[in-house]
């Protein structure tokens, strides 16, 4: 990998190439961070450390107009140019690599929660379908259950299915509050009965239960009907019964005057029939009131066949004729109205001689009937209540199925097992690398905390942090595909640690820019003699790869 860089902060130009390993070397205050912060910007995105692009202009050396960075790799490269912070990418795989490996962030100072995200992503220790199946069937949960959990992963993934999973569990415990009427425990709900609870209702069911209440209420309904009246109600039914006689004569009376009404009517509606219709006229004359008809253009006289007093007497017989048929009608329609008033009572009478001789003999008594009205409410008690202990046990065993799934789910669940036998894979691979580089062996424990020579981190001298932090940084960045390493301030190791470090990234299948304090260029080995690489020294800002010898 090659990078070209111009006018950025201290440094003012320089072209630095890695085959291997691009070592860079100078006095304090010379350059070498400048040259190795555009490298790492270039390959992490533009504005290196985390800088505000509104203040990308304090990038730009002192003086220049602009600054920019090249990184070319294998017919691809990036550009980055300054203050706009703007990036250009061409190629297949433009060159590039994670935050920890140009050392923008270390893993010791990670939270352990961020930790945990970023071995389970580089390490690829996701559980797999048959991992959670068995995981779920040891806390006994079915097939059906396993296969819904494993769709919701692999449709939205672990933590969105344990966030689903937690939520399940919050709406079930609101159930089981509203059913019971008091606040969820697993403690509480594992022995709760509601009030009314009967022993005998944990060997029955719903349908027995349910027979019992329709046998209650037939019987409440059998003693209503046979429930005995007092002897003022019996005197009332046999008052009215006793009437019984009068109510059917004055019935037959009323129908019998029915028919002599009919009868009229029908006889005055004949009579009318009979008389002759009057003749009708539309048109009469104006001058004279004879009756007059309109035909060939003119008014013609008609003859009339009745004389004017024979008229007037047909017209006062038509007019009686039809007095006597109103009158008719309405002395039927009052005769129809009496008769059914007359009908009424004598259908209430022999309604109250029938509900005496039912009532007559019968035994059942107040106290009995108030007896079976308790016997319905307490079966719809017992079905009541046996129904909300099911419903309630229902949602508490949903809940501990619920809760196992949460269990699994859960980061330090199944994850963390399987997030452990990465981990074992993972401190393997640093023990090799500490291993090549002569260094003390650098492990992550579970809970995520490192240590240098079984030394807690925070204990260990700062030249033990630096092996810990690049030995990390090597590592992950192998598991996560950068194209290169950036490591500064590599002077705080000695001659042999210095020498273990290049040992180290020289094994490695990317590049490496390594920043080191020097007193002169021959104070580090030629590295392109070596074969590992080239090393620069950095003056005033300005770059150039130097040689021994």
């Amino acid at each position: 990998m090659k990078a070209t860089i111009k006018n950025f902060m201290g440094c003012a130009s320089a072209e630095v190439e890695a085959s291997k390993i691009a070592l860079i070397l100078g006095l304090n205050g010379q350059g070498k961070t400048s040259t190795l912060l555009p490298i790492a910007a270039a390959l992490r995105g533009g504005v290196p450390l985390g800088l505000q692009k509104t203040k990308a202009g304090m990038l730009v050396k002192t003086g220049a107009g602009a600054a920019s960075v090249m990184l070319e790799e294998d017919g691809s490269k990036v550009e980055v140019f300054w203050p706009k912070c703007e990036r250009r990418s061409e190629g297949v795989s433009a060159p590039e690599a994670s935050d920890i490996a140009v050392g923008a962030v270390t893993f010791p100072a990670m939270a352990d929660k961020d930790k945990v995200e970023l071995l389970r992503d580089i390490l690829k220790t996701d559980p797999v379908k048959q991992e959670l199946c068995e995981a779920l069937a040891d806390a006994g949960l079915s097939e059906k259950v396993q296969e819904a959990v494993w769709h919701n992963i692999e449709a939205e993934g672990w933590d969105a299915s344990l966030d689903r999973a937690k939520e399940k569990g919050r709406s079930l415990k609101s159930q089981w509050a509203l059913i019971a009427g008091e606040t969820y425990g697993e403690k509480k709900a594992a022995s709760w009965f509601p009030q009314g609870w009967e022993n005998d209702l944990e060997t029955t069911s719903t349908e027995a239960l349910e027979a019992d209440v329709s046998l209650a209420r037939a019987d409440l309904e059998d003693k209503i009907a046979n429930q005995a009246i007092g002897a003022d109600e019996l005197a009332r039914l046999q008052e009215k019964a006793d009437g019984l006689a009068d109510a059917e004569k004055k019935c037959d009376d009323a129908a019998g005057k029915v028919t002599e009404a009919q009868k009229a009517l029908k006889e005055a509606r004949a009579a009318r029939e009979k008389l002759p219709k009057l003749p009708n006229y539309d048109l009469v004359c104006p001058h004279c009131g004879k009756p007059v008809v309109y035909q060939f253009g003119k008014l013609e006289a008609i003859k009339q066949s009745l004389s004017a007093e024979e008229r007037e007497k047909l017209e006062q017989q038509i007019l009686d004729a039809d007095n006597a048929v109103s009158k008719a009608e309405r002395e039927l329609n009052s005769a129809k109205h009496d008769f059914i008033l007359a009908d009424s009572d004598l259908q209430a009478i022999k309604k109250a001689k029938e509900e005496l001789k039912a009532k007559q003999g019968k035994t059942i008594q107040p106290a009995e009937v108030d007896e079976a009205r308790n016997a319905v409410r307490k079966a719809e008690t017992r079905l009541q209540s046996f129904n909300r202990y099911n419903e309630a046990l229902r949602v508490h065993r949903n809940i501990l199925e619920n809760l196992a799934i949460i269990n699994v789910l859960e980061p330090e669940g199944i994850r963390r097992r399987s997030l452990e036998k990465g981990l074992s894979d993972f401190n393997g691979r640093l023990e090799y690398l500490c291993y090549v580089a002569g260094w003390a062996c650098v492990k992550v424990d579970g809970d995520m905390s490192v240590s240098y020579n079984d030394r807690p981190f925070v204990l260990c001298s700062e030249s033990e942090k630096f092996r810990a932090k690049v030995t990390l940084q090597a590592a992950i960045a192998e598991y996560d595909g950068s194209h290169a390493l950036v490591v500064d301030a590599a002077d705080i190791l000695d001659n042999k640690g210095r020498a273990g470090l290049l040992k180290l990234l020289a094994g490695q299948s990317y590049c490496s820019f390594v920043g080191m304090m020097a007193a002169k260029p021959s104070a580090a080995p030629d590295l392109k003699k070596l074969g590992i690489g080239r090393k620069y020294w950095v003056e005033a800002g300005n770059c150039e790869e130097v040689y021994n010898g």
